[in-house]
């Protein structure tokens, strides 16, 4: 079964084809408008997904893909994350009213736009207690609109749908680890989560803007909050920068592991005929090809 994957994180449309779970027989990236822009601008830019679905359409015929399913990965910056704590032993209505002011909270304006859900993460350990019980998701509705149009212009039937930080995730699952620390690096936003049992534990998102910077300190942090001492492997994908903060965090984490994907497959010299690729920024895409 073949499966092409497309990534749209940063300013980046990414493309991933993989033959039967063993070959990576293309890989591609174009440089378009900042994915936080394009999905997130304050009404539909339907002149953008006209675009979008060009260049697209366009690397899809110029290269006469042959594929069975279709993935899609998407910037975790366009949706809201968090854990917080909910008592599940409460009604319905009142569980999703607490999810809809924790939202409203941060969105007051906006907040009945967007889709929510949840997943409930159970420990039986109380020292896991003040992380919360509940790790919610959230995006605008724009998002799934632009997605279906993006859809019926280039006539992909997406099959899978997923945040980065959740596909790779699901890339080092499928690598049968159980423990370990996942830390995406963006040039805006850090997403940290920990992972024990092959379950999420944990999820931290650090942002960073002009006003709010962030550093390998404040990471570190993260990464040593209490609990999660057994976890050793500390496992990094991202952008470049991603190089940078995982020489630093080394110094303390010893299996520190910056993967590259491609390594797993048989790529055939194909990253040396694409240089700008930066391997491990794909690692999400890899996720959804399990």
């Amino acid at each position: 079964m073949n499966k092409i994957i497309i990534g749209y994180t940063g300013k980046h449309i990414k493309f991933l084809l993989v033959e039967n779970g063993k070959k990576v027989s293309f890989v591609d990236q174009q440089e378009y408008a900042d994915a936080n822009i394009f999905f997130l601008e304050p009404k539909i830019n339907h002149k953008r997904i006209t675009e979008l679905s060009s260049i697209i359409s366009t690397v899809f015929r110029k290269n006469n893909f042959h594929f069975d399913t279709a993935g899609l990965v998407l910037d975790s910056r366009l949706a809201y994350m968090s854990m917080i704590p909910v008592d599940f032993t409460d009604e319905a209505e009142n569980i999703n009213s607490s999810l809809i002011w924790e939202l409203s909270n941060f969105y007051p304006d906006t907040y009945k736009n967007f889709k929510i859900s949840y997943q409930r993460i159970d420990s039986n350990k109380d020292e896991y207690a003040y992380l919360g019980n509940t790790l919610i998701i959230a995006y605008h509705k724009n998002i799934a609109e632009i997605t279906r149009r993006l859809s019926e212009l280039t006539g992909i039937k997406f099959t899978g749908i997923n945040f980065d930080n959740f596909a790779a995730g699901k890339y080092f699952l499928g690598k049968s680890e159980k423990d370990f620390i996942l830390l995406g690096l963006k040039q805006e936003k850090t997403d940290i989560m920990h992972y024990l049992n092959g379950e999420i534990r944990n999820y931290t998102g650090l942002y960073k803007n002009n006003e709010t910077k962030f550093g390998s300190g404040e990471i570190e942090n993260i990464l040593k909050i209490p609990g999660f001492s057994g976890i050793n492997k500390v496992f990094i994908y991202g952008e470049e920068s991603a190089v940078q903060y995982g020489e630093k965090i080394n110094a303390e984490y010893k299996q520190t592991v910056i993967e590259n994907p491609f390594s797993n497959l048989s790529a055939e010299g194909i990253l040396q005929d694409n240089v700008s690729i930066v391997p491990y920024s794909f690692t999400p895409l890899f996720g959804l090809v399990r």
